[in-house]
């Protein structure tokens, strides 16, 4: 497992520029002061329930509705056109109460909360608009929150703080103020561990990935024991096939040797002394390479036991 410390991440907002504006972008049949008004009114209610800094909205083009091929488009131009990150899309009706508005949520021009209803009197303020701004808002953009973004691998396990979360689509998590562990278990078992600390309304974004050097550094050793391991196993088998060599050339030379009878008075097939001389010749030489053949048997089947040994001693050691 390889532990990251991330002391200073960048949050996607900076906290001295808006990240937020309100555009009303949708408010055919509703007067144009009226219109303004919700927006300042819109614009109130939501500083009073995002941790995020809140810049001047503005009112979206009156003939907009009429020149987009459907309310969704007319949305997403008018979030392109905020020139903020984030931006809070309201479309206002008239009613017998006053007004009913439509609040949207759009992060980097995709619409990630919406429409949330509302209605409020034309001369009220912005407490009846606060349930719907903060309906419409993502939980990591409300005070007290911040966001995590973990890209991560396609089959990884994410926990933050011990807790598995839902990271499928690698979406803004929703954490408390303050400091977080996000561990990422990557498919392979490999696991990262990172700690952020997450400052209000800001989105910290994480890219781990699997540790391929450390995989890499983690399996040479297995490697080289497993070499060690081999070296050891034909160590011992050439000290045994010498070993065995030798007790056949010992055999050969007892057989050799036993083959030379000596000539008496009675014996008529004994061998003549030429033949006895070549005899013991070749039986000495038998003796002498089963002697060799013993000898260099028997120490490499003693190192083939000794790296044997190493080789477990070294397994036991990674093991622990």
């Amino acid at each position: 497992m390889r532990l990251c410390a991330l002391a200073a991440l960048v949050p996607a907002f900076a906290a001295a520029s808006p990240a937020l504006k309100v555009i009303v972008y949708d408010a055919a049949g509703v007067p144009e002061v009226t219109a303004k008004r919700l927006l300042k009114l819109s614009e109130a209610a939501l500083k009073d329930v995002t941790a995020l800094e809140v810049g001047e909205g503005a009112l979206f083009h009156r003939d907009a509705p009429k020149r987009c091929a459907d309310a969704a488009a007319c949305e997403k131009e008018a979030a392109a056109k905020a020139g903020v990150p984030a931006a809070m899309l309201l479309a206002a009706r008239t009613s017998h109460r006053g007004l009913v508005v439509e609040a949207s949520f759009y992060l980097d021009g995709e619409k990630l909360t919406g429409p949330e209803l509302g209605e409020t009197e034309v001369d009220g303020g912005p407490e009846a608009l606060r349930t719907v701004m903060e309906a419409a808002l993502p939980k990591w953009a409300k005070k007290g929150f911040g966001g995590v973004r973990v890209f991560a691998p396609a089959g990884s396990v994410v926990k933050i703080d011990g807790r598995v979360v839902d990271n499928a689509h690698n979406d803004v998590i929703a954490v408390a103020v303050g400091a977080h562990q996000v561990d990422v278990v990557f498919p392979g078992g490999e696991a990262e561990l990172s700690q952020v600390d997450v400052t209000a309304g800001a989105r910290v974004r994480l890219e781990p990935s699997a540790p391929v050097a450390s995989l890499a550094t983690a399996a040479a050793p297995s490697e080289s024991m497993g070499a060690l391991r081999l070296t050891s196993y034909g160590a011992w088998m050439g000290g045994a096939l010498l070993v065995g060599g030798g007790f056949i050339a010992g055999a050969l030379s007892r057989s050799t040797a036993s083959g030379s009878k000596p000539c008496t008075a009675t014996t008529r097939d004994c061998i003549s002394l030429t033949t006895a001389q070549e005899r013991s010749r070749l039986a000495q030489s038998y003796a002498q390479t089963g002697n060799v053949l013993l000898g260099i048997g028997l120490a490499l089947a003693v190192i083939g036991a000794g790296l044997f040994v190493l080789d477990l001693s070294f397994a036991s050691n990674e093991s622990r």
